[in-house]
């Protein structure tokens, strides 16, 4: 990957009881855990993440992991990005200079640290409610000179698309 590059890392197409999510609801819904003063994440900084995931399109925690857990988490995607990229259909184009990948999650180090952070966690059950599943690992990585991709979704609400056909399964 050419220096100054940063991969965008996403965990697509989730699934969910409610479906979806396409456009912020009329409340923001937090996790019923997000109340409890035990919680290590509190109900405002949950409100304020889903907040700005449906008003910037993004979301983070500052801290929430060590510069070298995201260090070889940036290796692992680089790997998995030259690796796909030998592949027929591995490394997908998205227009000049970007690609889409997906991966199995044994390929990235920090999946399970992730997906069980708190902050994570409470943050996907108040968009998508308790009972969501990860059903896909993806990320794109654009290269200098690719255009810029704006907020959307893969899919419209209630599509099975999200569910069925996915190039990882197997």
């Amino acid at each position: 990957m050419p220096a100054g590059t940063a991969p965008v890392t996403s965990v697509r197409r989730v699934q969910s009881g409610r479906g979806s999510v396409a456009a912020a609801p009329p409340e923001l819904p937090v996790p019923s855990s997000a109340g409890d003063a035990s919680a290590p994440v509190g109900y405002a900084e949950v409100g304020d993440a889903v907040r700005a995931l449906y008003t910037d399109g993004i979301t983070a925690r500052r801290g929430a992991f060590a510069p070298e857990w995201a260090d070889r988490v940036r290796e692992d995607i680089e790997q998995a990005f030259e690796e796909a990229r030998q592949r027929p259909g591995g490394a997908v184009g998205r227009g000049p200079n970007r690609y889409y990948v997906e991966i199995h999650p044994e390929q990235l180090r920090g999946f399970v640290d992730l997906v069980d952070h708190p902050w994570v966690r409470a943050v996907s059950e108040a968009v998508l409610g308790p009972d969501y599943r990860i059903v896909e690992l993806g990320f794109d990585i654009p290269f200098a000179g690719a255009v810029n991709q704006p907020w959307h979704r893969d899919f419209p609400p209630g599509s099975r698309a999200s569910t069925v056909g996915h190039r990882t399964e197997g």
